[in-house]
């Protein structure tokens, strides 16, 4: 939340970003649902710099995963498989987790914009 406090820059972006998708919210709940994208960050960050502490048991049990059948029978037709996913949650985890089975897992990612906001 400090960052929230402290970052005009990118809690006015955020705030922006949530009036235009939302543009029915009041804007305290606009504020709001700001507010908890900044907590979100923070524990994405920090469950993050945790990786390398954590086992593929613990990771296992602290993840939950819906579809993962999809996955395994991609991966039986031995053919590679392409992910593609929208930057939601915490979707560094989920490379984390596949590897974790011993597949291997490469990431392609693009900068982000940024403008003069």
């Amino acid at each position: 939340m400090l960052l929230c406090r402290l970052d005009k820059k990118h809690r006015n972006r955020t705030i922006s970003n949530i009036a235009l998708a939302f543009p029915e919210l009041p804007p305290e709940k606009q504020q709001d649902m700001a507010r908890e994208m900044f907590r979100h960050f923070g524990r994405v960050v920090a469950d993050f710099l945790r990786s390398p502490m954590r086992d593929s048991a613990e990771l296992k049990s602290g993840t939950t995963v819906e579809g993962a059948e999809h996955l395994e029978a991609a991966l039986g037709q031995e053919r590679g498989v392409l992910l593609i996913s929208a930057h939601l949650g915490n979707f560094e985890r989920m490379a984390e987790y596949i590897s974790a089975d011993g597949k291997r897992v490469s990431g392609i990612a693009r900068d982000a914009n940024e403008s003069a906001i």
